[in-house]
């Protein structure tokens, strides 16, 4: 993950990444300009009308890929069986 942030995975990282905050526009956009480049080349981010599914992050570690999700922001009458 581009940004030194806590989480276990990439999918929370990406979560706690987002409460950065500063009173410094060109530090604040650099900052996300970060995150949102790495989004593009490691998050699978679905596009659809109804479905239900969850972003899906890519990282290498080591020799092996991790992948992860994010659906702790779904609709209350969706539950997905692994958080």
């Amino acid at each position: 993950y581009p940004i030194e942030c806590d989480g276990e995975y990439a999918a929370l990282k990406d979560i706690n990444a987002r409460e950065f905050d500063s009173d410094d526009d060109d530090v604040l956009d650099e900052y996300f300009e970060k995150i949102y480049g790495w989004n593009l080349r490691h998050r699978w981010h679905y596009v659809s009308n109804g479905a239900i599914l969850a972003d899906v992050y890519f990282q290498l570690i080591g020799d092996k890929v991790e992948i992860s999700w994010n659906n702790q922001e779904t609709d209350e009458e969706v539950e997905f069986e692994c958080k």
